[in-house]
């Protein structure tokens, strides 16, 4: 494994443009390691509310089946007869 260091800027979202250019191209996938001093690069995720979007489910799609999974598969069983 070689170990190449330089500054890079990002030139949108899904691309950087390296400051010096690399002399030798690697073959293949890179792994890139990104340090910046932007505070809004290192805020955490916004966490999701899972039951609050859960019961959003029901608002979203009101003609769901409301039944267990054991239920359904009881009927569903019971309709292959």
């Amino acid at each position: 494994m070689k170990v190449f260091e330089t500054t890079a800027r990002a030139d949108g979202p899904d691309r950087l443009v390296l400051d010096t250019p690399l002399s030798e191209l690697p073959k293949g996938r890179v792994k890139v390691i990104v340090q910046t001093d932007d505070e809004l690069a290192l805020r955490p995720l916004p966490t999701v509310d899972f039951m609050k979007a859960l019961g959003s489910a029901y608002r979203d799609f009101p003609d769901l089946p409301r039944c267990t999974t054991a239920e359904l598969m009881l009927e569903l069983r019971g309709s292959a007869e």
